[in-house]
């Protein structure tokens, strides 16, 4: 077994999912927020087997798009009274960042329904 931690942008999300699931694959979602652009980012966990980690890459690479947006750099202060303004650069995003890890015992499991009295 292996865990793939795929940290994606937000907008790819809904479209990962779908691809995931039309595939027979089970996702866990972490939402997280990007530290540099402050761009929205999420964590998708997916434990399949190891054989099927090629498969499930080729999924994220083929959803998950690369863009290029602007972006206003934080720029500092040189000296105390002058103000520079800030230029809005373009800057890469997008993609994924993938990361897999072994598993040494997975268990799924599954609780007991809970009786509701009739009314």
């Amino acid at each position: 077994m292996r865990l793939i931690f795929a940290v994606i942008q937000r907008g790819d999300l809904a479209a990962l999912l779908r691809a995931l699931i039309a595939e027979g694959f089970r996702a866990t979602v972490i939402r997280s927020r990007g530290g540099f652009l402050r761009v929205g980012s999420v964590t998708v966990m997916i434990g399949v087997d190891g054989s099927l980690v090629p498969d499930v890459f080729a999924i994220i690479k083929r959803v998950c798009r690369h863009r290029v947006r602007p972006s206003l750099p934080m720029v500092p202060a040189l000296e105390p009274g002058i103000m520079t303004m800030p230029y809005p650069v373009e800057v890469e995003v997008g993609g994924a960042v993938c990361f897999t890890l072994k598993v040494a015992r997975y268990v799924r499991i599954q609780g007991t329904p809970v009786a509701r009295p009739v009314k």
